[in-house]
């Protein structure tokens, strides 16, 4: 995925505001800190009702642009197509999100952002999804699985490499899969095999830099896929345990776990993986080049019931 041609009028606009806090014309409403919930309530319940709209938020403005969606709920605001976030005060988007039913495009970025609303699932339209430069964010919503993961899906991601982790399958292709809450799922690819992820150090860095962070995605999409299932509490903790241990650490930690743990935390094929999108040149601007030779058969993703051995101890 490409940076939709929708951002990049949302970047023009930023560039040519005024000092104005809450700017509202040519299709696109701006709403700049620091306001209040009232100036944007207000914004809000005067606004003409009208589709397409595009909403750029910024400068601590997020957190209270969905309070008042939740409260002044307009009609309108069904009708947004775009929202641009960039507030690094955002710590979660809340259930509001879900109100938003022609939203097409999403694109965040925030240093504190950790989770987003299940009722995002629920949007449709929802098609392109950025989310980048959100360092603390760890998984996408459970809701958004069946969007991403199953064989009839086609949905655009652009994501910061803590979200998304690679691995090679069998036959020596790249197998790209993004953490969901209650787990890893392999991302559904076109036959372009598109795998936009931000974050890799370029080819003239040390390439234990990018497989240090893809393993610890790795262990993060284990311990989400573990978590309480008593059953797996052993695996959940040795992950835990695998993250939380300096990387130098780590083969000689893994070697004093029980063989099955050992086997299911082996990181050989995600150390290869990563090996490969270096040595093929594949990184672009601290991203991914879109044809990355992916995997893309079989994508349907299995059950849960499935999950820990199919994706873990099988391989």
């Amino acid at each position: 995925m490409k940076k939709n041609a929708l951002v990049i009028l949302a970047t023009i606009i930023l560039a040519s505001h005024s000092n104005a806090k809450i700017k509202s014309e040519y299709g696109s409403i701006d709403i700049f800190g620091p306001t209040n919930l009232d100036e944007i309530t207000q914004t809000l319940q005067n606004e003409p009702e009208r589709s397409g709209v595009i909403v750029n938020l910024f400068n601590n403005t997020a957190e209270t642009f969905f309070r008042a969606v939740a409260e002044v709920n307009p009609e309108w605001v069904k009708n947004i197509y775009t929202i641009y976030i960039s507030d690094d005060e955002l710590v979660t988007i809340p259930d509001s999100i879900g109100k938003l039913q022609a939203l097409y495009v999403m694109t965040v970025s925030s240093e504190k952002l950790q989770s987003i609303s299940e009722e995002i699932g629920n949007i449709d339209e929802l098609t392109y999804l950025t989310i980048t430069d959100s360092p603390q964010f760890k998984y996408l919503p459970e809701s958004l699985r069946p969007k991403i993961c199953s064989e009839q899906a086609f949905f655009n991601l652009w994501l910061d490499f803590g979200v998304a982790h690679f691995s090679l399958n069998e036959d020596g292709r790249l197998v790209y899969r993004v953490n969901f809450i209650n787990g890893p799922g392999k991302k559904r690819c076109d036959d372009n095999g598109e795998c936009d992820v931000k974050g890799f150090y370029g080819p003239f860095f040390n390439p234990n830099l990018n497989i240090e962070k893809n393993n610890e995605t790795f262990y993060n999409g284990v311990i989400a896929a573990t978590r309480g299932y008593e059953e797996q509490q052993e695996l959940h903790q040795a992950a835990q345990t695998m993250l939380d241990t300096e990387p130098s650490h780590r083969d000689e930690v893994l070697q004093s776990m029980p063989a099955p743990i050992a086997v299911a935390l082996n990181t050989d094929r995600q150390e290869e993986a990563i090996r490969c999108i270096v040595d093929n040149n594949m990184i672009e601007q601290e991203g991914l080049k879109d044809n990355c030779f992916l995997d893309i058969s079989n994508n349907e993703d299995v059950p849960f019931s499935q999950f820990i051995h199919h994706n873990f101890i099988n391989q």
